[in-house]
């Protein structure tokens, strides 16, 4: 099984003031025992080391770029022009409610 990672479900689970932080612990136990395959993006790791720098501290910050990095398990995916235009297509064409192209550019094909 692979899954997608994104900066949210990384700050759950690396910092134990997230109201989400007892969700993301059970999940990664389960991920772990069903010997998940993780898949997140360059953007990703980059604003996830900068959220953790801010609301955490920079040893957590530079703790999560060389773990990630050097994981066997995780899988960071660039995002290359191609993907950042069919992303740029997708929300020129959404509702006109707050978005962002980041969500968009996880889930483009």
């Amino acid at each position: 099984m692979i899954v997608f990672v994104d900066t949210n479900a990384w700050m759950a689970l690396l910092t134990r003031n997230d109201q989400s932080h007892p969700a993301a612990l059970t999940i990664q136990t389960r991920l772990r025992n069903e010997k998940a395959r993780l898949l997140t993006s360059d953007y990703i790791v980059d604003e996830t080391v900068t959220w953790l720098h801010y609301r955490v501290g920079y040893t957590a910050a530079v703790a999560f770029w060389e773990t990630t990095l050097r994981s066997r398990l995780t899988e960071i995916a660039p995002i290359n022009q191609e993907l950042l235009g069919v992303a740029w297509d997708i929300f020129k064409r959404s509702t006109p409610i707050k978005n962002s192209a980041s969500p968009i550019v996880r889930h483009s094909p």
